[in-house]
């Protein structure tokens, strides 16, 4: 139901003003791929179209109270459990047909202001460091004008800030020297 889940993000838009916050990193827009994933809770589906049309709603609705939205975990968030270091095989097909098409519409339509990367590695590269998801794809064939932050930094080698911001990113959730 597009328009009740719209009409959530403007409750939550809402709360957000009367309690003096300029932005939330949701909705929760990965996929569900796998039972035991901890974070199947804040996302929507299996089916990337139906997470693609509720997320949007809610983006949107959040967005027309003035909240800066912010979808995550962009891309590919498979596990919550042991999640350090996790590398996410796939084929272009199957990240175009899937995970990516989960958050194409809110962030094709700049609903989304920003995003939240994964905490994950997309093949052998640092998510929130890909050039090729948040670059290529998100900016260059989407158009997304908002801004990119990572999901919290453990201070892992491969998660610096020199990575995410050649790689396309803007900010890292951090307190530590990274």
């Amino acid at each position: 139901n597009t328009e009740l889940n719209h009409e959530a993000g403007e409750m939550i838009a809402n709360l957000a003003l009367w309690n003096g916050v300029a932005a939330i990193q949701g909705p929760g827009s990965n996929t569900h791929r796998n039972a035991y994933n901890a974070r199947n809770h804040e996302y929507y589906s299996e089916d990337a179209m139906l997470t693609n049309l509720l997320g949007q709603a809610v983006c949107k609705g959040g967005k027309s109270k003035g909240l800066m939205m912010m979808p995550k975990h962009y891309i590919m968030n498979h596990q919550e459990l042991n999640r350090s270091g996790v590398s996410t095989f796939f084929t272009e097909q199957a990240a175009r047909e899937n995970e990516l098409r989960a958050f194409q519409g809110a962030m094709e339509n700049n609903y989304a202001q920003g995003i939240m990367t994964g905490f994950n590695r997309l093949g052998t590269v640092y998510s929130g460091a890909s050039e090729a998801s948040q670059v290529q794809v998100a900016r260059n064939e989407w158009g997304f004008e908002g801004w990119i932050v990572t999901d919290m930094i453990n201070g892992a080698d491969y998660m610096n800030w020199r990575d995410i911001v050649f790689g396309g990113g803007g900010g890292c959730l951090t307190t530590s020297a990274y």
